[in-house]
């Protein structure tokens, strides 16, 4: 029976090797980086594709699902709190929804539960009315062109700067 320790390692390092290429790699490429047999990786597929949203392309590549991805960030309040504003200040400029506003709002308000509840009980009503405001027409070619650039770029597709 594996380490769980280096269970766990090797993961997070399959983890780290696989952001670092969206263009995804082979399962060989992967167990030669990290010096261990082929076998080790596919035995570790369904715990990555659970864990970090891994899928096997058609040309047979392991790459993670970025639309699925959950990325694990530490604020402080006051980042937090700017962040929730630059948010509000997006969804005051449109006339679309934008559901992943709220979203991101909402799961902004539950990190600060324990730390700032007031914050987190605002931040929460915030992200119903992003929800519930009758105003925001739902566009689906606006939210699919918003995701379809969101991945392009987080895929070097493109060049904002």
């Amino acid at each position: 029976m594996e380490d769980t320790a280096t269970k766990t390692e090797r993961l997070s390092q399959i983890e780290a090797l696989l952001l670092a290429h969206p263009e995804g790699l082979s399962q060989a490429e992967i167990a030669r980086r990290l010096r261990v047999h082929r076998s080790t990786i596919y035995r570790y597929l369904p715990e990555l594709t659970q864990q970090y949203g891994v899928y096997e392309m058609d040309d047979g590549r392991l790459a993670i699902d970025r639309s699925r991805y959950l990325t694990r960030v530490r604020l402080t309040l006051h980042e937090a709190m700017a962040i929730f504003l630059a948010v509000r200040m997006m969804v005051s400029r449109t006339d679309r929804y934008y559901p992943h506003a709220a979203s991101a709002v909402r799961k902004l308000g539950a990190a600060l539960e324990r730390l700032a509840p007031f914050i987190s009980q605002y931040m929460a009503c915030a992200a119903d009315e992003i929800d519930s405001d009758a105003d925001r027409r739902y566009d689906p070619v606006y939210l699919e062109v918003l995701e379809t650039l969101t991945l392009a770029w987080s895929e070097r597709g493109l060049s904002m700067l």
